[in-house]
């Protein structure tokens, strides 16, 4: 059905699909994702789509009718979802740094020395100064359980250390 005015007027979505090239579902997907809303056309008041004012909209977002599922999408939209989600990963790393869960690079370097010398420290004075004197006269079974718990006791105090000298850094 076309208008007076030479615009051609369809009364559902399943009609301008058809005039637009493309698969109803397509459309659909087109008309309900959020990526698609800029400068998306609307009905007109009378419950009628103006086929000619979809036509820019689709290629304003790179749209095809060629699919028969998911849309093609321009190399132009791409760039805009990527660039949306570095913007969001940006935000991420900012709230992350706020919290507090989140170090900068270039602090690795100078925790990871801390982190093993404080173990290693820990580690020799538990296994090598504390324990042979508990080890004498010992079954091996016996020897065995001390130094396993002589490790589990070195390794975390020398968390409680890093996380002290840790609240120092920061």
């Amino acid at each position: 059905m076309a208008s007076a005015k030479g615009r051609k007027r369809v009364s559902n979505q399943q009609d301008l699909a058809r005039e637009l090239g493309c698969v109803y579902i397509t459309l659909k997907k087109w008309l309900t994702d959020e990526r698609y809303s800029e400068e998306r056309p609307i009905k007109e008041p009378n419950g009628t789509y103006i086929v000619e004012k979809y036509v820019p909209w689709m290629e304003f977002h790179g749209l095809s009718g060629k699919s028969g599922g998911e849309p093609e999408v321009s190399r132009s939209q791409k760039l805009r979802d990527d660039l949306a989600e570095l913007k969001i990963e940006r935000e991420r790393v900012k709230i992350d740094k706020e919290r507090g869960v989140l170090i900068e690079r270039s602090l690795v370097p100078e925790l990871m020395g801390k982190t093993f010398s404080l173990l290693y420290r820990t580690l020799d004075r538990k296994l090598c100064n504390d324990s042979p004197p508990k080890l004498a006269g010992r079954t091996e079974r016996q020897i065995q359980k001390i130094l396993k718990d002589t490790l589990r006791s070195g390794f975390e105090e020398a968390k409680r250390d890093f996380e002290e000298q840790f609240e120092e850094i920061e």
